[in-house]
């Protein structure tokens, strides 16, 4: 998985306004791998 990706997600995340399932289309990112980098985040 492409690190970008990644923080692409957390940067969609992060702004609150989009559901998970918008940014894993947007982003690529599998929602189990986004939860999984979420739960895993410092």
């Amino acid at each position: 998985m492409n690190q970008e990706k990644i923080d692409h997600a957390f940067a969609l995340y992060d702004k609150g306004k989009y559901s998970i399932k918008e940014i894993t289309e947007r982003t690529d990112v599998s929602k189990a791998k986004l939860y999984k980098e979420l739960k895993n985040r410092v």
